[in-house]
């Protein structure tokens, strides 16, 4: 098969992929995964989950070489996207009013490159993976939260029957107080990701239910990574939306807001923690 056949092929399967994400138990297989790869984008997400939904662990073929590892013979690589760029000088205007010019990346199209799980590999043994700890305790969670949280927080008596909200005027959010530690880091988690996404300068506008969609995806990527069980977050609102092609196009520009947000919380929590959104 040609080479532009093959990204043809590929761009295919990621677009069949989002359309199936569209039902509430694809979308939560999804974020359940989705935790684990902070480094790539939504796409080359989506792409490694078609093909390989337990990776756990993901590098090229040179990168695993240097560390000592090896793909083993008759292993297929999993395909995802990468970009192809060329480097152009652009003029910027610095604070003085002077114009110098500096090197930019753009991006002209993509080209298909192939990466391999751990689980494809043998040779030397690694060491831990430089990942998001998790947090055990109700009380030390919730705590390391409020630590981080850059919008202002207040425990209310009553929140009108909510576990808790944020106001768009303010970014303040409220939390209810009676609820448990794991519940209020829960909600805390929640508002939050409405604050980032939501609130402020620059916020974009859409419908209440994606704003909900957005929300409660980010705090259920955000509580796997932390080790809190969610099984219970309900995405039934996802039916809603249908099957149709603006379904598709929502759920495509939610997944890269989601990432963003999701990371965004994780780097506040873990402020040592790189995290980098590749292509």
């Amino acid at each position: 098969m040609e080479k532009t056949e093959k990204l043809q092929a590929a761009m295919q399967q990621l677009e069949d992929g989002i359309r199936s994400l569209t039902n509430s138990e694809s979308w939560t297989s999804y974020l359940k995964f989705h935790s684990t790869f902070h480094q790539y984008s939504f796409n080359n997400r989506v792409m490694i989950w078609l093909q390989m939904p337990n990776a756990s662990l993901i590098a090229g073929f040179g990168a695993w070489k240097k560390i000592g590892r090896f793909v083993k013979k008759g292993e297929k690589g999993l395909v995802i996207f990468a970009p192809n760029t060329i480097t152009k000088m652009v003029e910027e205007k610095q604070e003085n009013g002077e114009v110098t010019q500096k090197p930019k990346r753009i991006i002209t199209g993509y080209h298909l490159i192939s990466v391999f799980d751990v689980s494809q590999t043998d040779g030397k043994a690694l060491s831990a993976p430089d990942v998001v700890r998790k947090l055990e305790g109700e009380t030390d969670l919730y705590d390391q939260l409020l630590s981080s949280c850059p919008f202002p927080v207040e425990e209310k008596e009553s929140c009108d029957g909510a576990n808790g909200r944020i106001y768009r005027d303010s970014g303040k959010i409220e939390i209810l107080q009676s609820n448990s530690g794991m519940q209020k880091a829960k909600t805390l988690i929640h508002e939050w990701a409405h604050g980032i996404l939501h609130i402020g300068p620059g916020a974009l506008e859409v419908q209440r239910h994606v704003r909900e969609l957005e929300a409660e995806s980010t705090a259920f990527i955000v509580c796997h990574a932390l080790g809190i069980d969610s099984s219970h977050y309900s995405f039934g609102y996802l039916a809603g939306w249908g099957n149709g092609e603006s379904a598709i196009e929502d759920i495509r520009k939610a997944g890269e807001r989601i990432l963003s947000a999701s990371n965004k919380i994780l780097a506040a929590i873990f402020p040592d923690h790189e995290m980098k959104e590749a292509v």
